[in-house]
């Protein structure tokens, strides 16, 4: 927990790192000081016009909630700040967001690492298979960019990764309090984002399997317990907008349908370039931005006589849920999201199977062959080095240059910044200000380079404490190393 609160300060870039979240954040500040749900500056384009004519943001509340008491916070941190050392209002802001960013990041990180950790425990894994599976999550899959790029998906890694501890808790005690805590965590997903309605049918999918008829107990709770989030979820959709049978999906077509878009905008992409294109493709193959995916699936075929029937159960289940998520993004006009490392909308299902070949491979080191144990220490270090990769530069640098492979093309770009050669013609799309390392202490440059000394003595000390926090955990996973016995006499 400590190693992912502190990695996600390192990598904290000053901001949210998208403009999402800086909408969801401004949705919180609106709910308790008034100010308008859409801020001017992102009008453009963005938000749904309600029955009164105010434009109102189109995202579920799930994120804005936690963001709520981090904004309260934050901004009478930086109310107290502003009165001492006279900040005007653009300068309040920015601080205002920093602190938010920096908050929120190390709190769903923390907590996805510690749900990680409990619900591998679960799953019925030792105590150093676990650990290796939660550093595998954190260090080897596209986690590490959702740390940096703070969409709502490391929040909806904790919150499922809860739900199954809770579900699996349970099927240990049958207590109906783990039933109402597994809704508690899958509702609040659905609230966050609709779809994740699947991540509920994967949790319902493992209990049903496990316990077959004595389920019927479980959902006897957790169904009411979850029922509740669906009507605050329709709840919050009429109270924007007057109706509990529309999305703002379907609004947002119907007010900002632009001529010869697709009938069903923003759906419409072809299906088998959107499925492919999330599995296959370059530019967002699942398993190129998450290679222990293909890791984790080999080892699972080859140990699969040997896996207990409850992790059978779960990891049937993702790799459903990762073939549904992509179906039904597959005809979105952004299939994978965008601005993103890898395809968003699978990621959270991706990083789950992803983490499982460190588990894997503490369990079965022994036996494996040595070819494989050739090829995993590689492409374990591969995908280290590209999570590190996915941080380096700003998530949209790639789609701006128009790069068929954002690894390939980051790489290059990488190479370039190393040389400091920002006057390539490589950049010519990109602006001035994403020409550099993109962390919060070379932002400082522009603006408050006074700043930058003390920032990178700071920087320094988290990332030694980072990795001095690691070694600690793997330390006390593994134990005490066993003393060699004497020589008989």
């Amino acid at each position: 927990m400590l190693a992912a609160a502190l990695a996600a300060l390192v990598l904290n870039d000053g901001d949210f790192g998208n403009i999402d979240t800086a909408r969801r954040l401004q949705v919180s500040h609106s709910w308790w000081t008034g100010s308008p749900e859409v801020d001017a500056s992102h009008a453009a384009g963005f938000g749904v016009y309600d029955a009164h004519g105010r434009l109102r943001a189109w995202y579920g509340m799930g994120q804005s909630l936690v963001l709520l008491p981090i904004d309260l916070v934050c901004s009478h941190i930086v109310r107290a700040a502003a009165s001492r050392y006279r900040l005007d209002r653009a300068a309040r802001t920015k601080f205002r967001v920093l602190l938010a960013s920096l908050i929120l990041a190390s709190l769903t990180s923390a907590a996805a690492i510690a749900a990680a950790l409990a619900a591998l425990g679960a799953l019925g894994l030792s105590p150093p298979e676990a650990l290796a599976g939660a550093l595998t999550l954190l260090f080897g899959t596209t986690f590490f960019h959702y740390m940096q790029n703070s969409q709502e998906n490391n929040l909806l890694l904790a919150l499922f990764l809860t739900s199954l501890w809770c579900a699996l808790r349970w099927l240990d005690r049958r207590h109906p309090g783990w039933a109402i805590a597994a809704a508690l965590a899958s509702g609040f997903s659905l609230i966050t984002r609709l779809p994740c309605l699947l991540d509920a049918a994967v949790i319902a999918a493992v209990v049903l399997l496990a316990a077959r008829r004595a389920s019927v107990r479980f959902f006897a709770v957790f169904a009411p317990s979850y029922l509740f989030f669906v009507v605050l979820d329709r709840w919050y959709q009429w109270e924007r907008f007057g109706s509990v049978w529309t999305t703002y999906m379907g609004l947002q077509n119907l007010q900002r349908h632009s001529p010869g878009a697709p009938a069903a905008f923003p759906f419409g992409y072809p299906f088998w370039h959107g499925f492919w294109g999330a599995l296959v493709s370059p530019p967002k193959s699942i398993f190129l931005y998450d290679p222990l995916l293909v890791a984790s699936l080999l080892l699972l075929v080859w140990t699969w006589r040997d896996t207990s029937p409850l992790l059978k159960y779960y990891v049937i289940s993702l790799a459903c849920a990762v073939l549904v998520y992509a179906s039904f993004y597959a005809t979105y006009i952004t299939f994978a999201g965008d601005a993103a490392w890898g395809d968003r909308f699978t990621a959270t299902t991706v990083e789950l199977l992803a983490m499982l070949s460190g588990p894997l491979a503490v369990r079965h080191w022994r036996q494996l062959p040595l070819a494989s144990k050739v090829a995993l220490v590689p492409l374990a270090c591969l995908s280290f080095l590209e999570q590190i990769l996915s941080t380096t530069l700003p998530v949209s640098t790639e789609i701006v240059q128009g790069a068929s492979s954002a690894i390939v093309q980051r790489a290059t770009n990488v190479a370039l910044l190393l040389r400091g050669d920002t006057g390539n013609p490589a950049w010519r799309a990109v602006p001035m200000a994403w020409r550099n390392w993109n962390y919060l202490p070379f932002h400082l440059r522009e603006n408050y380079a006074s700043l930058m000394p003390a920032a990178f003595i700071v920087w320094g000390l988290l990332l030694t404490t980072t990795a001095a926090a690691v070694t600690m955990a793997v330390r006390s996973a593994v134990g005490p190393l066993p003393r060699q016995a004497p020589p008989a006499a």
